[in-house]
């Protein structure tokens, strides 16, 4: 008993048991969505919206410093061009390959799922202006905190008309039933001349459904997240707010019906921000104005999606809520499993939502090096264009006016006209200019060497030291870009995964590099991870192409041991390491240079080459000999005819002139003889030989009988060798 009572005292005092709710009422829930997204919106105004619209005044040109009147009025735009030298790294990052990001999974059943997913969302961003929407929205995160890119898929009812040929009543009928086609125009129905049936021409309409993806950036002001979120996946609530015809609020899915009475129910609140980044072409006054087009009237709507205990179940769920005029009166309920954001940053500040941009860092500088560059200009003008002091009594102001080089100056008496000197210190202030630069040059990152190296930045510098530099240069827009692509690139992936899954049924078709694949979204998880594939990396280009090279060096080998279809490394993994290798050099086409072949080819090829490998004939063997002993036949002959010859000279030595002309004739004759025997032997030989190389196609028993008959003929008894 004291050892029950002992086990209850270490029991866990939480309950599996779910606490007893009612589900919310629908003016609770109304007044629950109303109170969250007011919150989240007077969050964002209060806190960032200001921020935001100075920012995008410094983007735009302006300046806190208020010039002098008569002074130069220039202004150092430090932000923008700091921006600008940012994005060009973000768009050669991201197009250096074509696979912008692949999902990957732990579980080895799933890499072709993984593979589909990669191919298919790559093909909606490839298609559906996923570059327009990136950029836009990294610029938003470098001047604006973050920048938010809204993900949806919309299905587009296409038709196309034509003219049928004639019709009858009855197919007429048939046709007027299809829900994909409309019937348009009907001609008059006439007896046909050949059966005498009435029939008419009928124009009409065939429908097709299309889907159509939307990755639309979102203005900085419309985004609203609850106060309490630090990144996209612990919030509460988050949506987009803005004003909106009435035609693009039914374009959402909303009824006519249920927002016609909040038309004309703008909200000004996002006034101030739209206005800093663009010129007012029209007064506050002409929003307020009655449009003649009853869906061209202004409607706030907020799209919100939202953690909330609606069942009463004690789990907050996510839903999808939609909202219309300034009450948040709420349109649209239903419950989701994902929502359609992408959030880009472009830098990662802990336990906050919306960290500190570029722009903010880069304001103080533009103030600054304004200041002092004014003050240079103005030195340097005011040394060029000196002040003059005259006696208005004696000089002719008039005169004095005409800045005309050469001009007379009338004056009563000499010396009436002093220049006030101004020196000039423009030089000792450039100094301190360069050293403002040199430090907003260490703060954002883009130095002269990050936008193309200086020749005389790196004079008298060696190959490892410049790349050195140049690498440290770049670690800072490295390091944004990667923020870049780790936050919004991976939210936008996952958006257009979950929707392609939820919102397609059966199969997609998805054009690769060798066709058309059919994928089937409906049947994938979302339990997998995004890799980005940026082109970062501690190696510069030429590097990667060096250790490109010295792999397909490698694959080269293998294929030659193994074959072109080998496990260990075949044509594809080589071709893959010279798409990466032309992709470096700028080429993405790699088709029209390295074809993608199926294994089941390369297999075949690989049966081919070993074919034409095989190991030579035995008989061809019985050949070789026969030509060796024929060479050997052919250098005892000549022996014969040398020794002959030595005899023959040797008698005309011993012989009166008369014999030795003699001898000498009939040893000429006689070599003459033998000279033409040897080489009628050789021809005999030769054709032997030819015949018998001729006969080795033959089965094997005839070569070794033609063998042993060549064999026979050629040893000078007449008799066969062969055995």
């Amino acid at each position: 008993m004291a050892l029950i009572n002992a086990t209850k005292m270490f029991e866990s005092t939480v309950r599996d048991k779910k606490p007893k709710l009612k589900p919310l009422s629908a003016e609770d829930l109304q007044k629950a969505v109303a109170a969250d997204i007011a919150q989240a919106i007077d969050f964002v105004e209060t806190t960032v919206s200001q921020i935001r619209i100075t920012a995008d005044k410094y983007y735009q040109g302006e300046t806190a410093i208020k010039p002098v009147p008569g002074r130069s009025k220039v202004i150092v735009t430090k932000v923008r061009d700091a921006i600008r030298s940012v994005i060009p790294a973000v768009g050669r990052v991201f197009t250096q390959n074509d696979v912008i990001a692949e999902f990957t999974s732990d579980d080895e059943e799933d890499e072709r799922i993984c593979q589909d997913q990669t191919l298919f969302v790559n093909s909606v961003y490839n298609k559906f202006g996923g570059y327009k929407a990136l950029i836009h929205a990294c610029t938003d995160a470098l001047k604006a905190r973050v920048g938010v890119v809204k993900v949806s898929l919309e299905k587009v009812k296409v038709g196309s008309s034509q003219l049928s040929k004639a019709l009858t009543q009855e197919e007429l009928a048939q046709l007027e039933d299809d829900d994909a086609v409309q019937v348009t125009e009907v001609a008059e129905f006439m007896p046909s001349p050949e059966d005498g049936i009435p029939r008419a021409e009928v124009m009409m309409t065939r429908y097709a459904i299309r889907n159509m993806w939307h990755l639309d950036p979102a203005p900085p002001e419309s985004f609203f997240i609850d106060p309490n979120a630090t990144s996209c996946d612990d919030f509460r609530t988050i949506g987009i707010a803005q004003n909106m015809t009435v035609s693009e609020a039914i374009a959402l899915g909303l009824e006519y019906a249920d927002i016609v009475q909040y038309a004309n129910s703008r909200a000004e609140t996002q006034d101030a921000e739209r206005d800093s980044r663009q010129t007012k072409l029209v007064s506050d006054k002409d929003y307020e104005s009655e449009s003649v087009d009853p869906m061209a009237k202004q409607i706030f709507i907020c799209e919100a999606w939202m953690k909330i205990d609606a069942d009463g179940d004690g789990i907050a769920e996510l839903r999808h809520f939609i909202t219309a005029g300034q009450k948040y009166v709420i349109v649209h309920d239903e419950p989701c499993n994902y929502h359609q954001l992408a959030v880009f940053s472009a830098e990662l500040q802990p336990h906050v939502f919306f960290p500190i941009c570029l722009a903010e860092d880069m304001m103080q500088d533009q103030d600054s090096q304004t200041v002092l560059l004014r003050s240079i200009l103005d030195n340097a003008a005011l040394v060029n264009s000196p002040r003059t002091e005259v006696n208005e009594v004696s000089v002719n102001l008039e005169d004095v006016k005409n800045n005309e080089i050469g001009s007379i100056i009338r004056v009563k008496q000499m010396g009436q006209i002093n220049e006030l000197v101004t020196p000039f210190v423009a030089g000792q202030t450039l100094t301190v200019l360069e050293y403002l630069s040199q430090v907003s040059e260490q703060r954002s990152g883009i130095t002269k060497l990050s936008q193309g190296i200086d020749p005389n930045a790196l004079q008298s510098t060696s190959r490892i030291a410049a790349n050195a530099a140049v690498q440290g240069s770049d670690a800072r827009i490295e390091m944004m870009v990667r923020n870049l692509g780790e936050t919004g690139v991976v939210s936008m992936f996952l958006a257009i995964l979950r929707i392609a899954m939820y919102e397609l049924q059966g199969e997609q078709s998805v054009k690769t590099s060798t066709g058309y694949k059919e994928v089937h979204p409906d049947k994938w998880h979302d339990q997998v991870n995004v890799s980005v594939n940026v082109g970062l990396g501690n190696g510069r280009i030429d590097e990667k192409m060096m250790a490109l090279q010295g792999i397909a060096t490698v694959q080269q080998t293998t294929m030659q041991m193994l074959g072109l279809a080998n496990p260990i490394c075949g044509w594809p993994q080589f071709r893959n390491t010279v798409k990466q290798m032309l992709r470096l050099s700028g080429i993405k086409n790699v088709s029209e240079y390295f074809p993608n072949v199926p294994i089941e080819k390369l297999a075949e090829l690989d049966k081919q080459m070993a074919a034409s490998k095989q190991a030579p004939d035995p008989s061809a063997g019985l050949v070789e000999a026969e030509k060796v002993k024929a060479t050997a036949a052919i250098q005892i002959n000549d022996k014969k005819i040398a020794a002959q010859q030595q005899a023959d000279a040797a008698k005309i030595q011993v012989q009166t002139g008369s014999d030795i002309q003699k001898l000498q004739v009939n040893a000429g004759t006689t070599m003459a003889v033998e000279t033409m025997k040897d080489d009628r032997e050789r021809d005999a030989q030769a054709q032997n030989y030819a015949v018998a190389a001729y006969k080795v196609a033959m089965d094997k028993q005839t070569k070794i009988e033609v063998a042993k008959e060549v064999a026979k003929k050629r040893t000078p008894d007449g008799s066969s060798t062969a055995t």
